[in-house]
Formats: C-alpha cells, sequence, structure tokens
C-alpha cells in the first residue's frame, strides 16, 4: 500500500505505512518540491511544526 494523503493530511497507521522509510519518503518529496518551485536567487524557505503526539520529537 502506497502513502495516501486526505483532506487533512497523512492518512496512515502508526508502524503500518506511518513508518520512519515513509517519513523520509515524504519529506525528501516535500524538499523536491520546494526547490523545484523556488523562483529567483533567494534560498527557498520552509516551516516545519512541532507534532506534540506519540514519537514526534
Amino acid at each position: 500500500m502506497g502513502i495516501r494523503f486526505g483532506t487533512d493530511g497523512w492518512r496512515a497507521v502508526i508502524a503500518d505505512t506511518f513508518t520512519f522509510a515513509n517519513l523520509r519518503l515524504v519529506a525528501q518529496a516535500v524538499a523536491d518540491y520546494i526547490l523545484a518551485e523556488s523562483q529567483g536567487p533567494d534560498r527557498p524557505e520552509a516551516v516545519i511544526g512541532f507534532d506534540t503526539r506519540f514519537l514526534s520529537r
């Protein structure tokens, strides 16, 4: 089963499809997208929020 997103974000069960390996894939995909969509000489920026749920640190 692939990574699925719904209207409220990533739809997954912890340790099933929400894994460290899949988290790495999603983080890399977001970084690639930000770089591909950035324009001009300035470096692109992203804001990372803090999740207070299980294993968020």
